[in-house]
């Protein structure tokens, strides 16, 4: 049996924004100190890709940079292991409400993911 309240200790506090939808509050409450916590994880994760790691190097312009790196992990298997990681840490609860709104808390996930690896330095 899973304890909710041991998955919730371990994300680290952050400050949140006020909100105006139910899917900005996940974002915000949840989504972002799973992030954190995972942040060394997905680090580890992207430094040993070799096809994110050498977009990582490349002098470009940073849309091109994200735009590149985005296209890269949804066709490839990457986007589910990073999803994963992510989703692992939800509460039953959680897990529900973001399975009713998987499509766009994905897009959401994503994009944040997307900063994050973007702001690895290599």
């Amino acid at each position: 049996m899973r304890k909710d309240s041991l998955l919730i200790a371990l994300r680290p506090e952050i400050q949140t924004e006020d909100t105006s939808t139910e899917i900005e509050k996940f974002q915000h409450e949840v989504l972002r100190p799973i992030l954190k916590f995972q942040h060394t994880l997905f680090e580890i994760e992207i430094t040993t890709n070799p096809l994110i790691e050498k977009l990582l190097k490349q002098d470009i312009i940073t849309e091109r940079k994200r735009a590149l790196i985005k296209q890269t992990i949804s066709k490839t298997e990457l986007k589910y292991q990073l999803l994963g990681q992510i989703t692992g840490l939800l509460t039953n609860t959680e897990y529900q409400f973001y399975s009713s709104c998987k499509k766009e808390i994905d897009k959401r996930i994503i994009a944040m993911l997307l900063d994050r690896i973007l702001s690895i330095e290599v």
